[in-house]
């Protein structure tokens, strides 16, 4: 096996965090309900 620099952790930890930071986002947008859309389209 090879050993990772403190460094390299720290980059890959980051790059874990920003992935999962991008799916909970997603999960989060993909949840909420759009009522901008639907009130603008009930009014024309």
């Amino acid at each position: 096996m090879f050993r990772l620099t403190s460094q390299e952790r720290r980059v890959i930890v980051f790059i874990l965090a920003a992935f999962l930071v991008g799916l909970g986002i997603k999960h989060w947008r993909d949840t909420q309900a759009v009522t901008a859309a639907t009130v603008e389209v009930e009014t024309m």
